[in-house]
């Protein structure tokens, strides 16, 4: 029996991975804090009180994000619930997005629910649902495509000043964001030649989308400017581009299997065989026109992982990957019987039920989280108010927990990071506080600050050592300098 022929058996399977979707995404809040998430949250606590990014802290990323979790936490307070419901709002918009960018395409409810949840169950396997910076792209993203689709063509010049700030805005919040730039291009060239459109006007719209995509970013360096921080500003902005210097094809192909591939193999295969054809198919014959768009939209996208395959860099795309996996494998689906459907999708599927079983499952089982809040409970309750606290080891989410931290010299050191002071510095930093103050060692790479974790194991006062989960270990020193 075809998929076509049993529309209310597929109803119920549609409706049941919707509502597992929604309990994942749902359970999301309750996983443990990373380590990148930890350090976004920190540099948005400290925007909310006064700090300027790239000024005062330093990541590899555009401002809007901590911008916009550091306004929130000004009106809640500082803390991952906060941040996450509002990574949470992001998918759930992305999911009403998703509908709204195949109105034009004959497509069934049924199908539209099926990419949702299919959108639904991967956007925990690659960590969307937490704080990070892609979040805000992902929302652009898919964004893009409905606009770009909600008229048939030609779209007037207001659509594409509509699409560049939604880019410049995905830009914004970090700079992967830029890559919607040329796929919108290629499709307003493509699009308005096929519809008669002049030259002149083509080039009066391409320059509305270039400008409209300038002015968020020229607002943030107008502000920088304003407040005397524009090389850092500009620093910030274009020092991730370094970090794309020089390709190694093996380390990609590991980090691509382990990273991205396997987990994501049910919107994948879909898309390497489907992408081609459907591009080949609109160039030539003008057909499949919605899913041509979503093919430039991944495409573009998938450039930035060419150097770094990691999965919280398929989120800025993921709405879009997933929908465009469905409008492409719906066609095949309804020619292969019923069995044969499900057993190709279950194997398909067991890269995200080894993530699941391994990395989301365990941590909520062991409660991660909560021993993480248990611990910075802990730590607050051995610190007077406005004592100061150092973190050694790569975990600023703790200066977050338990709102202590030293205000002139803040020090957490992550490996590879620049400017990482040299083990003497952060020594002499610490033991130049005077009175009474903690330090917490949190196990992991240390080989940064080594010498310094020795030193105050040696000369501190040892409180409490506290194993979380499987995740990390934690010691809570106190130390009495007299510089």
């Amino acid at each position: 029996m075809g998929v076509e022929r049993a529309p209310r058996a597929w109803a119920w399977v549609t409706g049941l991975m919707v509502s597992l979707g929604c309990v994942a995404v749902a359970a999301s809040l309750f996983l443990p804090v990373l380590r990148d998430e930890g350090g976004y949250l920190f540099i948005a606590d400290r925007v909310a009180h006064g700090a300027v990014y790239a000024r005062d802290y330093f990541e590899w990323k555009t401002p809007l994000f901590f911008s916009l979790v550091g306004g929130l936490f000004s009106l809640t307070g500082a803390g991952v619930l906060a941040a996450r419901l509002a990574m949470l709002v992001c998918v759930a918009g992305s999911a009403w997005l998703m509908v709204r960018a195949v109105r034009s395409v004959e497509m069934s409810v049924q199908w539209s629910l099926a990419a949702v949840a299919l959108y639904l169950l991967l956007v925990l396997a690659f960590y969307s649902s937490h704080a990070l910076t892609e979040v805000p792209v992902m929302v652009c993203s898919i964004g893009l495509a409905a606009l770009l689709l909600r008229r048939p063509p030609p779209h007037p010049v207001g659509t594409w000043v509509s699409a560049g700030l939604v880019i410049g805005i995905a830009a914004s919040a970090k700079q992967v964001g830029a890559f919607l730039l040329p796929a919108a291009l290629i499709w307003l060239w493509l699009e308005n030649r096929r519809n008669g459109i002049d030259e002149g006007s083509l080039i009066v719209r391409a320059v509305a989308l270039c400008a409209a995509f300038a002015v968020p970013l020229a607002a943030w360096a107008l502000y920088y400017l304003a407040i005397g921080a524009f090389p850092e500003f500009v620093y910030a902005a274009w020092s991730g581009a370094a970090s794309y210097a020089g390709f190694s094809l093996v380390d990609w192909v590991l980090n691509a299997a382990r990273s991205v591939a396997l987990r994501g193999l049910i919107i994948w295969v879909p898309l390497a065989v489907g992408v081609p054809v459907v591009l080949w198919r609109y160039l030539r014959r003008s057909e499949y026109r919605v899913e041509a768009l979503l093919s430039l939209i991944v495409l573009f996208s998938l450039i930035p992982i060419l150097k770094r395959p990691y999965e919280h860099y398929i989120t800025a795309f993921l709405p879009v990957a997933c929908l465009l996996a469905v409008l492409v494998a719906r066609g095949w689906l309804v020619r292969f019987p019923r069995r044969w459907v499900i057993a190709a999708l279950a194997i398909l599927s067991l890269g995200t039920v080894r993530h699941y079983a391994a990395y989301v499952i365990p941590p909520l089982l062991r409660g991660e989280l909560a021993q993480q809040m248990a611990v910075s409970d802990r730590i607050a309750s051995h610190l007077l108010p406005g004592e100061p606290l150092y973190v050694l080891g790569g975990e600023p989410k703790y200066y977050v927990f338990t709102g202590h931290f030293h205000t002139d010299e803040v020090v957490f050191v992550i490996k590879d990071w620049e400017h990482l002071r040299p083990p003497q510095t952060v020594w002499d930093i610490i033991m130049n506080t005077p009175g009474l103050y903690h330090v917490l060692v949190v196990e992991g790479d240390l080989s940064a600050v080594g010498p310094v974790v020795e030193a105050v194991r040696e000369q501190g006062t040892h409180l409490f050592t506290q194993r979380i989960g499987k995740l990390e270990t934690v010691s809570l020193y106190r130390i009495n300098s007299e510089p």
